[in-house]
């Protein structure tokens, strides 16, 4: 779990939460909701969790949010990335190769520091941002997301 940097990013929302309130979605397993004292946090800021997304349930849950933020250290592109983007969610990315090498995004941070995290939290919650900004990077090239969409069909 160490990865997916939830310690910084729930730092990030406490840091917030007082002026901005928003709210935070988590997949967790219970042995993960142990770890970062979810029941106590459940007291301090808005978190919900959802353990098992079904392809129903994830594209719902999906439609209802405003923004990704994907804070994990290491990974690959991240089909939920892609996922989000296509339901005009839009991605808040860690200044990390695999975020970066693909989706350039307004909105990025250093996953390693909450408050850069937080930051970019408030600047996303202050403005609004559309799909039509995201580039996406393919073998050195731009193209927009609906473009992607038909090259992967």
């Amino acid at each position: 779990m160490n990865h997916k940097n939830h310690k910084n990013l729930i730092k990030a929302f406490l840091s917030i939460k007082k002026k901005y309130y928003p709210s935070l979605v988590l997949t967790l397993n219970d042995k993960e909701k142990e770890k970062i004292n979810y029941e106590l946090l459940k007291k301090k800021i808005n978190i919900y969790n959802f353990k098992i997304l079904n392809e129903k349930s994830f594209f719902s849950l999906f439609s209802q949010c405003k923004y990704l933020i994907y804070p994990s250290l290491n990974e690959s592109l991240g089909l939920p990335i892609i996922e989000a983007i296509n339901l005009g969610v839009y991605p808040i990315l860690p200044r990390l190769t695999y975020a970066q090498q693909f989706i350039k995004s307004e909105l990025d941070f250093d996953p390693y520091c909450p408050k850069s995290i937080a930051n970019v939290i408030k600047i996303a919650l202050r403005k609004q941002f559309y799909k039509k900004y995201f580039k996406i990077e393919v073998e050195n090239s731009f193209f927009n997301f609906d473009d992607l969409i038909k090259l992967l069909k």
